[in-house]
């Protein structure tokens, strides 16, 4: 947002286009959630043209997901602020615990690749993010601090004193929010491809997003949240990955991800985060339009004696698109903190 260009660029990146904007309100009304197998079947198919549309070549194969049946099955359930929290544990039998927090529109399944990795030296814990996932849908409204409740919550359930807790996106608003609220619980705060402040002039894109989930359903929503995501290359090289997170789009209720994205909408932490006070690292990707790396500079600034890291050909969901790096990233700052 340092020029108009860029600006132009984020604010299509955070909320919508203009023109989606004044379509917003328009449209059919989304299929209903007794209906499960109808709407599933209707955006897969619209959800193949989109990546279709969006260069992803290849053939996509079957209706489910790859590995979805196995994370079902890992996956427990546990009441936690009120909110039935789906939660998948794994990693050693004793040592400290990583907690992973997830992006909008995505599920614990996004963090695939550095829960393996980090399982083999850690506790290792990832959530579905009320309103995401498996996880219980509450009514609206939602906040931060709620969501930063829901983390206190499922750790205090789970007998998780303290943790390292990796956030991107909306898991790092969470994750700023969770060491303001309740600093005590962290050992270390990794905040991915995120910000701490959008302010007023982007609301109309937030409130358009979340009218579009509500009147249209997700299926709409999941071209322009894959471009957001990755980089083209990306995209083009990776079709069958594309086509799971295609699926991390449609499995969000349209009523959660609505209601996070106002709650994300109003985040305005900059000024607080010189109290927190934890071993922090900032990552971003370098082609991130949706939190652009101006956002993760000006978190690194605010965060006395924080690392930053910005990784090459990688767009918003850096973890994914660059995953080696990201873990590698991760692992190497996690093993100079104290435990």
């Amino acid at each position: 947002m340092e020029c108009k260009r860029n600006c132009n660029r984020n604010r299509a990146g955070a909320g919508a286009s203009r023109e989606q904007c004044r379509k917003a309100g328009r449209g059919f009304r989304s299929p209903s959630r007794s209906a499960p197998a109808a709407a599933s079947a209707a955006g897969l198919h619209h959800g193949r043209r989109a990546l279709a549309g969006l260069g992803c070549g290849g053939r996509l194969s079957g209706d489910r997901i790859p590995g979805r049946e196995t994370l079902l099955k890992t996956a427990k359930q546990i009441s936690a602020n009120g909110v039935t929290v789906n939660y998948e544990i794994g990693g050693l039998d004793s040592g400290p615990w990583v907690v992973f927090s997830h992006s909008l529109g995505c599920s614990k399944a996004m963090w695939q690749p550095q829960f393996d990795a980090l399982a083999k030296s850690y506790r290792v814990l990832r959530y579905d993010i009320r309103g995401h996932g498996a996880s219980s849908t509450p009514p609206a409204p939602y906040s931060l601090d709620m969501m930063a409740q829901d983390v206190k919550a499922l750790c205090d359930a789970l007998n998780i004193e303290k943790c390292h807790f990796v956030g991107l996106s909306m898991g790092g608003m969470i994750g700023q929010t969770v060491a303001l609220n309740h600093p005590e619980l962290l050992l270390s705060l990794t905040l991915a491809d995120t910000s701490s402040h959008y302010g007023p002039d982007l609301m109309p894109f937030w409130e358009a997003r979340s009218q579009t989930a509500l009147m249209q359903g997700m299926t709409p929503l999941v071209a322009p949240s894959l471009e957001r995501w990755f980089t083209a290359p990306f995209r083009a090289a990776h079709p069958v990955l594309m086509q799971e997170a295609m699926q991390w789009v449609l499995d969000t209720p349209s009523q959660g991800y609505a209601a996070c994205c106002m709650a994300i909408a109003v985040i305005d932490t900059t000024a607080r985060l010189k109290e927190i006070k934890v071993p922090a690292q900032v990552i971003v990707g370098k082609d991130d339009l949706a939190t652009p790396p101006a956002m993760s500079e000006l978190i690194h600034a605010r965060i006395a004696g924080s690392k930053l890291l910005v990784l090459e050909s990688a767009a918003h969901i850096s973890s994914v698109e660059q995953a080696r790096k990201f873990t590698d990233a991760l692992q190497g700052f996690l093993a100079g903190v104290p435990a």
